[in-house]
């Protein structure tokens, strides 16, 4: 019997009552297709329940009976609110799962959503926020950043969460005026932004989204969200705007930087298509084109730490506090970038030298 339970009651497809019409008039199928004049096909697929009720069924149905036409479509919008409302109240609850992952709190912090007390209130403000009919699109590797095939309960967490963090990211950036993207001007200030490593705060953020804003480039600092595991996104919002969004969770200056230039080596990449991402493991979340990933790597190594320079520091002189310091002057660059890129290629221990790193904590 096809039906569908809506509150406390049943609803029945109205193919179902002409059934039992059709046993009550003790006559068959296709006698009962002849006296409504419709074909036998027709009246066969209505009363399986495979098509709804019509004007032109529920006009005959009306007249054969002596009933209003009124009483036939009732029936019909009485079973589509039901199949409505139980579809509904399926998706809410599959979408309570992928709730349940995130941080809604991260959301009402950043004023983007409202303060509810009901999960489902919750749910709903989440779906608005992020321009999605289900929170489930959120857990499509695929929907906003390139993951790799994933098969751990872990992942599909960092999946949902990164996808949420990335959509936060464009949404904010839509607020950002730039000019058309350049890439000459964009190229022609690496000099200036890498100087900007020699800050010890964060004092260089409003410079820096205000000379990118003229290239094109809008630059989003965004809070860490738990489980998002990202470090940096790119994505084009159009061929004349990109989006540069950078995660500021207490992160070491050499790792920050980092970040930034990998993820302005995939702007001159201008692969429009495609959104760029840095993650905690890129093992498990990298873009699927692990080329263009190499490529953006090597050029944020090499812009902050020349290769050469580097080559020669690690092979002319002893790795000390004070050999360090005086590479690192020469070249222009933090010493915490050093020491960041010594731990990096094992060169020394991930717990030495720390003291030389900073950590930004960026508003």
């Amino acid at each position: 019997m096809n039906s569908s339970e809506y509150k406390q009651s049943i609803a029945f497809h109205p193919g179902e009552y002409v059934r039992d019409l059709i046993e009550e008039m003790e006559v068959t199928q296709s006698e009962f297709a002849r006296r409504l004049n419709v074909s036998e096909k027709v009246l066969s697929e209505f009363v399986n329940c495979i098509t709804p009720m019509n004007k032109d069924i529920a006009e005959k149905l009306a007249t054969m009976t002596g009933t209003s036409v009124t009483v036939w479509l009732n029936l019909q919008l009485a079973y589509d609110a039901a199949v409505l409302k139980n579809r509904i109240d399926q998706e809410m609850k599959a979408d309570e799962a992928i709730f349940n992952v995130l941080d809604y709190s991260y959301f009402v912090k950043l004023g983007v959503v409202s303060k509810c007390q009901q999960k489902e209130e919750k749910i709903r403000e989440l779906r608005k926020y992020f321009t999605v009919s289900s929170l489930g699109i959120l857990a499509q590797k695929d929907f906003l950043v390139n993951f790799r095939a994933v098969t751990s309960k872990e992942s599909n967490k960092n999946i949902i969460c990164a996808n949420a963090w990335v959509q936060t990211a464009i949404n904010m950036t839509k607020n950002i005026k730039t000019k058309s993207y350049n890439p000459k001007k964009l190229r022609s200030l690496l000099p200036e932004l890498r100087k900007m490593t020699l800050f010890q705060n964060d004092n260089f953020v409003s410079k820096m989204q205000e000379v990118l804003a003229e290239c094109g480039v809008a630059v989003i600092f965004l809070p860490h969200l738990k489980n998002s595991d990202i470090h940096g996104a790119v994505k084009w919002i159009n061929n004349e705007k990109v989006m540069l969004a950078i995660n500021t969770h207490d992160v070491y200056a050499d790792i920050f930087w980092f970040s930034f230039f990998h993820e302005l080596r995939h702007i001159f990449q201008h692969k429009t298509s495609k959104t760029f991402i840095v993650s905690h493991d890129n093992n498990e979340m990298g873009n699927v084109d692990m080329k263009l990933e190499k490529e953006a790597d090597l050029f944020a190594a090499n812009l902050l730490i020349p290769q050469n320079n580097f080559n020669e520091f690690i092979g002319d002189s002893e790795i000390t506090r004070e050999n360090i310091l005086a590479f690192a002057d020469k070249i222009g660059i933090h010493p915490g970038i050093v020491v960041g890129r010594l731990q990096h290629d094992r060169f020394v221990d991930f717990s030495s030298l720390n003291d030389l790193r900073i950590k930004y904590k960026i508003q």
